[in-house]
C-alpha cells in the first residue's frame, strides 16, 4: 500500500540505479551492506534502521524512493509511505505525514487499529490529536506499536522529499524515536 501520493509510473528505468537499489534491498533484508557506513541522522544517533538518501535537486531521489517502495511491496515487507511536495499544502504539512502513516498502519495491523481506536475513545484523545508532534509520535506510534506483538512481516516506512515539508526537524526527531523504540521498523527518508 503506497497510496500516499506514490507514483508507480515514476520508477527507475530498467538496468539503472542497480547498485544502489541492490544495497537498499540488502539493508531492508538486514544484511551487511559493503561500502555503506552507518550514517549520523539526527542528534548523534547512528542506526542501521534508518537510511537517509541525500543528493542534489533533480538527481533522482524521488524516483529511487518510488522504485524502492515498489520493491518493498514485491517482497515480504509491509510498507507505509508519504511523498512530500513543497508546492502542495497537503503534502508539505508534517501533521499529514504522521496521520497518513498511522492510517496506513491501521490497515496493515488490526492490533494497531484497536490501539488507535481505544486512544480515540479515551478522554485524552483531543490532547493527542491537537497536541505537538512529539506527543502524537509518542501516542500514535511508539506506545501503540510497542504494545503489539512483533509482526511476522517487517515494516518499512518510506518518507520522500522530507526537506520539502514544514517542521522537518520535528518529523526527523519523531522518526528517530520510532526507529529507536520499535525494533521491527526500518525507515527510508
Amino acid at each position: 500500500m503506497f497510496d500516499a501520493y506514490h507514483d508507480p509510473e515514476s520508477c527507475c528505468l530498467e538496468e539503472t540505479r542497480v547498485e544502489l537499489l541492490f544495497k537498499l534491498n540488502q539493508w531492508m533484508e538486514g544484511l551487511d551492506v559493503p561500502g555503506v557506513q552507518e550514517k549520523k541522522i539526527y542528534a548523534g544517533m547512528y542506526s542501521k534502521k534508518v537510511v537517509w538518501l541525500s543528493g542534489l535537486a533533480g538527481s533522482g531521489k524521488s524516483t529511487i524512493a518510488n522504485t524502492f517502495a515498489v520493491a518493498i511491496q514485491r517482497q515480504r515487507f509491509h510498507l507505509a509511505s508519504f511523498f512530500c511536495k513543497r508546492d502542495d499544502a497537503e503534502r508539505s504539512a508534517a501533521k499529514n505525514i504522521l496521520s497518513t502513516l498511522s492510517y496506513q498502519l491501521t490497515i496493515l495491523y488490526p492490533e494497531y487499529r484497536e490501539a488507535i481506536l481505544n486512544l480515540l475513545r479515551s478522554p485524552e484523545s483531543g490532547n493527542v490529536l491537537k497536541g505537538v508532534l512529539y506527543s502524537q509520535v509518542k501516542e500514535l506510534f511508539t506506545k501503540a506499536l510497542a504494545n503489539m506483538k512483533k509482526p511476522l512481516v517487517p515494516l518499512v516506512l518510506v518518507i520522500d522529499a522530507l526537506d520539502e515539508c514544514n517542521n522537518q526537524g520535528k518529523v526527523v526527531a519523531g522518526l528517530v524515536s520510532i526507529a529507536q523504540a520499535i525494533p521491527w521498523i526500518k525507515i527510508f527518508v
